[in-house]
């Protein structure tokens, strides 16, 4: 159990650690429509989500991916969490910001948008493996016309099979990164994930895509497990949020987890730099 007197002894034993992150994204991004940082560089290297074959599961790690740095591994005397974030960006483009930072725990890659595509699931999740909180986020890889339909059949975190989420509507932003069912202004186009059949609290495997509408481009298809919200507010100062002060949670970041960022920027990030800190503590497990 996580008490005070944990957390406590943490930071008095110097079980703690500060971590740099940056990130120079090279599109021209719209309001109201979220973008994977994943995908740029510089601190860590961008992931495009490519490695391995079409449409079949490949797992992310820290130790053979990279993704954000929340330092090494505890293994079972010690349980790391994420403490807290801070984020600065200069740019009137980049505020206000939302942002989360999510475990990214294994994509599909270079999925075809038409007819049914169905997966390859020899690989299974390498973390959160129970899929309780797993969530699908459909990324565009290379560039499609948008405003196209699909829905995804997936096996949820009880392990039932042929569960089917609602018909969902693709944004119109063609730029590497998009999260393709992210659009605040757009009918269809619930947000950040595609929402699961009623009564569902996670996923275990995508089984097919079906592309109602057909269109150019490739999608990623990537089970993130949520971690935290947090936001960058104003250009003159960095945000710094606490995560039990400011959220009333820490989160756990399993041993070898490949961490990476979304945001949801006010107006174009071409040339922006958002860039921060991240903070882990471990305690007694």
């Amino acid at each position: 159990m996580l008490t005070h007197a944990k957390l406590f002894a943490a930071a008095d034993e110097g079980r703690t650690l500060s971590r740099p992150w940056i990130k120079n994204p090279s599109v021209v991004t719209t309001a109201g429509i979220a973008v994977d940082l994943s995908f740029f560089g510089r601190y860590p290297a961008a992931q495009y989500f490519t490695d391995g074959s079409p449409l079949a599961a490949r797992a992310l790690r820290r130790s053979t991916d990279g993704g954000l740095d929340h330092g090494e591994d505890k293994g079972a005397a010690y349980r790391k969490y994420l403490s807290g974030v801070t984020v600065l960006s200069v740019s009137a483009g980049a505020v206000p910001l939302p942002m989360k930072i999510m475990d990214y725990l294994l994509y599909y890659p270079l999925i075809p948008m038409e007819d049914i595509q169905v997966m390859d699931n020899t690989i299974t999740l390498p973390r959160s493996t129970s899929g309780r909180g797993v969530q699908i986020m459909l990324v565009e890889q290379f560039p499609y016309i948008g405003g196209g339909t699909l829905r995804v059949t997936y096996t949820n975190s009880d392990g039932v099979a042929g569960r089917v989420t609602p018909i969902v509507t693709t944004n119109t932003q063609t730029v590497l990164g998009t999260v393709a069912t992210s659009a605040s202004a757009t009918a269809g186009c619930p947000g950040l994930f595609v929402p699961l059949q009623h009564g569902d609290g996670g996923v275990l495997a995508i089984e097919q895509i079906e592309f109602l509408t057909a269109d150019a481009g490739n999608l990623a298809a990537v089970l993130v497990k949520p971690l935290a919200p947090f936001a960058n507010y104003e250009i003159t100062n960095p945000s710094e949020w606490d995560m039990w002060r400011h959220l009333g949670m820490l989160e756990v970041i399993e041993d070898d987890a490949y961490l990476s960022m979304v945001c949801q920027p006010s107006g174009s990030l071409n040339g922006v730099t958002i860039e921060g800190q991240l903070r882990t503590l471990w305690v007694e497990a």
